[in-house]
Formats: structure tokens, C-alpha cells, sequence
């Protein structure tokens, strides 16, 4: 092998290396932005705080749709959290007109 065919090689193997080094930290740069964005995520998701408030008319003339109601506060409670994934506190308030002597309970 003449110099000149030394030296070429020489360079060639120099320059893959620079490329195959440059792909190596490119990939490690990519790597750590996508783990950087995969922890903001979370730590959004964490931070999230959902206040949710059922309001409910619970006078005689709700009671035929009250049960149904019930069930749908509880489905759409569910699915938000499973969805969003966040932090949810659930509150409920029933009102009644002034006087209702009957008194309902969950």
C-alpha cells in the first residue's frame, strides 16, 4: 500500500468516525430532549388539579331522572380522570325546595 493509499484510508477512517461520533451525540441529544419532554408531561399531568361541582335540582319532580344522574356523575367523573389524568376533586350539591320535608340520600 503506497502513502498516499495510507494516508487516504487514514483520512476516510478519521471522517467516519467524526460522522458515526456526530450521529452518536446527535442521537444521545434526542434521547435526552425526548426524555426531557416525556418528564414535563408527567409533571404537568401531576400538577393538574380539577375541582368539578354537580349541581342537581332535587325537588319531586327530579326524583324519576335523579338515579340516572347519579350514574352519569359517576361515568363522566371516571372518564375524566381517565382521560386527562389529573388530579379531580368530585363535589355535589343537591338543592330542594324551600320546606321538602322528604330528605333523599345516595
Amino acid at each position: 500500500m503506497t502513502d498516499l493509499n495510507k494516508e487516504l484510508d487514514a483520512t476516510i477512517k478519521s471522517r467516519l468516525y467524526d460522522i458515526e461520533t456526530k450521529s452518536k451525540i446527535h442521537a444521545l441529544k434526542l434521547l435526552i430532549k425526548y426524555r426531557s419532554i416525556a418528564q414535563t408531561t408527567q409533571l404537568v399531568k401531576e400538577s393538574v388539579r380539577i375541582d368539578l361541582l354537580f349541581v342537581l335540582d332535587c325537588t319531586g319532580s327530579m326524583q324519576p331522572m335523579i338515579e340516572n344522574v347519579k350514574n352519569t356523575i359517576g361515568e363522566v367523573s371516571e372518564r375524566l380522570l381517565q382521560t386527562v389524568g389529573a388530579y379531580i376533586r368530585v363535589g355535589f350539591v343537591g338543592y330542594r325546595d324551600y320546606g321538602d320535608s322528604d330528605v333523599y340520600s345516595t
